[in-house]
């Protein structure tokens, strides 16, 4: 893993190391103190490397892959899902931390019941509410659900906030890996897979012609 500055001329400067075989680089923390990432580990585990000492924190759970952690806006709490190998289904979590360090599994808050494929949680700027990509209605959708601002414990049910119900523009036949979600300001972006076409009507006569 490398780091580099960007300079105002958007210029960069010379990589530094700062981690080696920490895996996929995800998230970053707000204070610019921390990065998340997911290493190559069989379950995959999350990794949170601290780069004033370049200390590393493994998160694991017995059984399951982690995967698409992201930090809260105050850094005090990661989200992240869960899979069971060979699992057509998620959970979402969310995971305390104290003094930089995660809570034991046994803390962990779920904010889904894990009954269908929910992936890649993002944080709402005031870290009241979790966006997230299901196919809980049989689509592939962007849900938000609400938790407390403290405790992160869910609030009602989730709700759907943008639907993909048409087959021109789907995030569900996106291949597993590579639907992504972030959430800027009130800004949502988010990759789709569109699919168009075009019908074409061939002149006889213009084919003759260029026969001759």
């Amino acid at each position: 893993m490398f780091m580099a500055t960007i300079n105002p001329d958007l210029s960069a400067s010379i990589p530094e190391k700062v981690c080696d075989d920490c895996g996929r680089v995800v998230d970053w923390s707000r204070a610019g103190d921390s990065i998340l990432f997911v290493d190559h580990s069989n379950p995959v585990r999350i990794g949170i490397l601290t780069l004033s000492s370049g200390a590393r924190t493994m998160i694991a759970s017995y059984g399951h892959n982690l995967n698409r952690p992201r930090f809260s806006p105050d850094g005090n709490w990661i989200t992240l899902t869960t899979t069971k190998a060979r699992s057509d289904h998620t959970q979402v979590f969310a995971i305390p931390m104290k003094d930089g360090s995660p809570g034991p599994e046994s803390s962990w808050v779920p904010i889904t019941n894990g009954n269908f494929w929910d992936y890649n949680p993002v944080w709402t700027e005031r870290g009241d509410a979790l966006l997230f990509y299901s196919s809980r209605d049989g689509f592939g959708c962007i849900w938000r659900q609400s938790v407390n601002r403290m405790t992160k414990q869910p609030e009602g049910e989730p709700t759907e906030v943008m639907e993909f119900h048409s087959g021109r523009v789907s995030i569900k036949e996106l291949n597993a890996p590579l639907p992504f979600l972030f959430l800027i300001g009130n800004q949502i972006l988010f990759n789709a897979l569109e699919r168009t076409g075009s019908i074409w009507v061939l002149d006889d006569g213009a084919r003759g012609n260029a026969k001759n």
